[in-house]
């Protein structure tokens, strides 16, 4: 199985996106310390871009900007611009809201 074929196994960009920021909010409020914490979301990472970052804990960090070629990547279907209405609505930055 190749990276590609995972990202297919994704859903679409709105939805992980709701995950990503769940299990972030979820283990904020269970693990007090940010040092043993392995899941966090940044909503205004950049001024254009979010994200969402895992740790294992060893050491390994998985960081994934928003971006028109993760969201390509992840569901070739939805372009970033066309989910300009959903990222207001969330008060993404760089979305005039």
């Amino acid at each position: 199985m190749t990276v590609h074929d995972t990202a297919r196994l994704l859903p679409p960009p709105r939805v992980l996106r709701d995950h990503c920021r769940a299990l972030a909010l979820l283990e904020a409020i269970l693990c007090r310390d940010p040092a043993y914490r392995h899941y966090s979301f940044d909503a205004q990472w950049s001024r254009t871009e979010e994200l969402a970052s895992m740790s294992n804990g060893s050491g390994v960090l998985a960081s994934r900007p928003l971006t028109d070629e993760v969201v390509a990547a992840l569901n070739p279907g939805p372009a970033l611009a066309g989910l300009a209405g959903d990222l207001a609505a969330l008060g993404r930055p760089g979305s005039g809201r």
